[in-house]
């Protein structure tokens, strides 16, 4: 009757851990404070899960885990040289999910195929429902005359800013181009909850809003996967080609685009003449440019231990004064690229550690030919060259439950139930 008992209440805890996770991925693309709650109950669970059944010893199997644990540790380590304390108590604390979440799902029991589709389904459901919102509340916006006559003469850049409602259009590209990668696995899934007709269609859907959002980021990362995409879905070598070849072509003919034409021009002036001016930078609205050269020189001057993660917004700021550039802009920005924040905070080890996270998985999952592991982390590769992704909820809550769920938690595919 006891071990009756106990099993009953593991399978209790077990259905829980993945409701929460269900519930977690529903809301995260609303970007409400709802999912710090439905966090904070799946650790709850977590922990009682590990108290009564012993989960820490499955961490034996994943070594990735350690990694994990280092790059946190590393800025726990940078707190003692972070002049900035209370910056670097806030960051810790915002990124302590990268390490809690991959630190469940690989403590825990593989989730079943139902539950790890379901979890997956849930994320597609939400991503359709903001993106159905964001529709109607730009409906709205259109019948007012004066943003109407704005619209028609400036359609993209208005829908770039205005169709974005719950999130940064770049964290919202992001969850459209998940929903997008979900969707190509989980078209070759028996039993799924809706036909492959309905799943090209908003594989279509998402895709247009995606180029209508005008996310630069999201643009080219989604490039790169379906790129991936045909090179691990596509069965015929000349298939692969060709759809790679129309790939090509879209993106060149997409790269006329004035989020881009402007950084083409730069380039091309850059190899005629040699340098662009910085004033001209900014008014070409190429300014990450001019980031990446201030944070790279910076980095540069701390190579070995970085600032300090509390210190990289002041230091930022003082290099921006020095180089009389603060005065264009709107405001201290931040270094716009994850691999220079962190190779700023943390120095040259820092941003090992974090290519480890990365490169690891994705060479083991072509490798096992699993594109799903290979197609989040290049997603996430390609958005850290333009975005420091966990410096904001948005992005480390979801890099972080996706990188514990899809990797830590379903890397043992051989383990996962079929029930």
């Amino acid at each position: 009757m006891v071990k009756t008992g106990t099993k009953i209440k593991g399978m209790g805890r077990k259905e829980g851990l993945f409701l929460f996770s269900a519930g977690f991925v529903f809301v995260l693309p609303f970007n409400t404070i709802l999912t710090r709650y439905l966090a904070g109950g799946f650790m709850v669970l977590w922990l009682l899960e590990m108290i009564f059944q012993g989960g820490v010893k499955n961490l034996r199997s994943y070594r990735l885990i350690w990694v994990v644990v280092a790059f946190y540790l590393l800025h726990i380590l940078s707190l003692l040289y972070s002049s900035n304390t209370g910056h670097a108590l806030f960051d810790l604390e915002r990124k302590l999910t990268l390490l809690l979440f991959p630190f469940a799902f690989a403590s825990l029991r593989p989730f079943t195929q139902k539950q790890h589709h379901y979890v997956l389904w849930s994320f597609i459901a939400a991503t359709l429902l903001v993106t159905l919102f964001n529709g109607v509340i730009f409906a709205g916006k259109l019948l007012d005359p004066d943003y109407y006559d704005y619209f028609m003469k400036y359609p993209l850049y208005k829908f770039y800013i205005d169709f974005s409602y719950f999130s940064h259009p770049t964290y919202y590209a992001v969850f459209l181009e998940l929903s997008v990668i979900f969707l190509f696995y989980l078209r070759r899934r028996s039993h799924q909850p809706v036909s492959v007709v309905w799943m090209v269609l908003l594989v279509v859907v998402f895709t247009l809003v995606v180029f209508l959002i005008s996310s630069r980021a999201g643009i080219v990362s989604l490039m790169v996967i379906f790129v991936l995409t045909a090179l691990m879905q596509a069965r015929r070598w000349y298939i692969k080609m060709v759809l790679i070849g129309g790939l090509v072509a879209a993106a060149v003919a997409g790269s006329d685009n004035y989020r881009f034409s402007n950084y083409l021009e730069l380039g091309q002036r850059l190899v005629s003449q040699g340098q662009v001016a910085t004033n001209e930078l900014i008014e070409k609205d190429a300014l990450r440019i001019v980031l990446w050269d201030v944070s790279l020189d910076l980095s540069t001057s701390h190579l070995w231990s970085g600032v300090g993660i509390g210190d990289i917004t002041g230091e930022l700021n003082r290099e921006y004064v020095r180089r009389d550039i603060l005065k264009h802009l709107e405001k201290a920005y931040n270094p716009h690229n994850q691999y220079l924040s962190t190779l700023l905070g943390l120095g040259l080890g820092g941003l090992l550690v974090l290519l480890a996270l990365l490169v690891w998985p994705v060479i083991r999952a072509i490798r096992m030919g699993d594109y799903l592991v290979a197609a989040f982390i290049l997603l996430f590769m390609v958005h850290f060259i333009f975005e420091v992704m966990l410096n904001r909820i948005a992005g480390v809550l979801t890099f972080a439950f996706f990188y514990g769920f899809l990797i830590m938690n379903g890397w043992k595919k051989d383990e996962i139930s079929s029930k």
